[in-house]
């Protein structure tokens, strides 16, 4: 007799038919809400960038901030807790002659799931003829968000030392939690176990007809 345990189909065609079913309907269950990620895109309609900036310039100077061109529709799925999803997000420049201080207010929209992040950042500059010669941005507490039960965290890069001309920034989107894929795993397990359950009752009336 081979070694380890074995596992016989049932005999009856009809049993065996309903076993197959169960197995394949919990199996591709399984595989779904396995697979299953999580669409995060975002929204350049309720997306936006501005700036406050308290200047002392000689010749008209001052920052600007403008979203990228292909803000909207970047996308990625995340599937596990931890993935991160990095998208172009706006774009800061200087000119003019003099210095001064500054604050930037960001906000990203989310088509998908759904919900925007806002953030702001405080920072100063000092520009010579259009060049940067030192600037520096440094972005407050971004508190993590939840939107139907998907919990991600937005950061954004604090710069120092401007590149001269114009500078891209990026915003990056961590997964932290989700309560649905939380319980994807035991819900499958229970269907196959409910369904492995009622092919044992289904055996065990015909054997004692």
């Amino acid at each position: 007799m081979a070694s380890g345990t074995e596992f016989n189909l049932p005999r009856d065609t009809h049993v065996k038919s309903l076993f197959r079913t169960v197995v394949a309907l919990s199996l591709a269950c399984a595989a779904t809400l396995a697979h299953a990620g999580i669409l995060f895109e975002i929204d350049g309609a309720t997306s936006s960038v501005s700036t406050s900036v308290a200047t002392d310039c000689l010749i008209n100077c001052g920052v600007n901030v403008a979203l990228v061109d292909n803000i909207d529709g970047q996308s990625k799925v995340l599937n596990s807790i931890g993935d991160t999803f990095t998208f172009d997000f706006f774009n800061i420049s200087f000119y003019g002659l003099g210095g001064g201080d500054g604050s930037i207010d960001a906000q990203v929209g989310l088509a998908s799931p759904g919900g925007g992040t806002a953030a702001t950042g405080t920072g100063g500059f000092f520009t010579v003829f259009g060049i940067v010669n030192k600037g520096f941005l440094n972005w407050d507490y971004i508190a993590p968000t939840t939107v139907d039960g998907i919990t991600f965290q937005l950061s954004l890069p604090n710069l120092d030392g401007f590149a001269i001309g114009t500078t891209e920034v990026q915003g990056t989107i961590t997964l932290l939690g989700s309560q649905a894929r939380a319980v994807s795993e035991p819900a499958t397990l229970s269907l196959l176990g409910a369904g492995l359950l009622g092919l044992a009752l289904v055996r065990r009336r015909r054997a004692s007809a």
